[in-house]
């Protein structure tokens, strides 16, 4: 996985400019991430997986959560652009709401996405923190559907009293446990294209039976 540069909050910001260097060390830090755990992972093996010295990495990086909280960033930001730019295509309001929420499904139970999911929950023991981390991704994502939602409602295309609860809603309509069956192991491989598509057109026609409006087709 090719990393983007990309900037944590809340911490001191590194001497490290280059962009290219520091998405080298994101790249090589989040196969080390995913391979090892957050645990187990150290700077040491994150530093020879990236083809750096230990010096280098913390010109760019403060310590491991520093790098951790980067790699969960750069992941996210990937993911989310993709999501908006889906929203952001024109066409009637239910050919999009398909189209990102079968994006939206396909990247949330990706191999990639769910292996960061479970090595985020395996560092929360020791990184509490990261729980934070955790939740502001889950808000950003609602957030990018809530706002399509609300322009909607403006050209009243949708009815909708609670935007927050119906974005909720139709992130799980769209998942319909895949989710959480994904991260459980309880299934293995990640669903198909067929089966996606399937789930998600259903939810979209519940979503707008509910929350449709005559101009919902338009």
């Amino acid at each position: 996985m090719q990393m983007a540069p990309s900037s944590p909050r809340g911490r001191r910001r590194a001497a490290g400019t280059d962009p290219a260097k520091r998405a080298q060390i994101l790249t090589g830090a989040a196969r080390v991430f995913m391979r090892d755990g957050y645990e187990t992972a150290n700077v040491g093996a994150i530093a020879a997986e990236a083809g750096v010295s230990k010096g280098t990495l913390y010109v760019y990086f403060d310590d491991k959560l520093d790098l951790f909280v980067a790699v969960i960033h750069a992941i996210r930001d990937k993911f989310f652009g993709e999501l908006e730019a889906e929203l952001a295509r024109p066409g009637p309001l239910p050919d999009r709401l398909r189209r990102f929420g079968r994006l939206m499904v396909r990247i949330v139970t990706s191999d990639d996405v769910i292996r960061t999911h479970r090595v985020m929950l395996g560092a929360l023991e020791k990184a509490p923190e990261l729980g934070a981390e955790f939740a502001e991704g889950m808000a950003k994502g609602q957030s990018i559907l809530c706002a399509a939602l609300q322009a909607a409602i403006d050209t009243g295309q949708l009815r909708i009293g609670d935007v927050d609860l119906a974005c909720n809603q139709f992130f799980e309509l769209c998942q319909a446990g895949l989710f959480r069956k994904r991260l459980l192991g309880v299934m293995v491989d990640e669903p198909s294209g067929e089966e996606i598509a399937r789930l998600v057109d259903s939810a979209v026609d519940m979503f707008l039976d509910h929350y449709g409006t005559p101009r919902s087709r338009d």
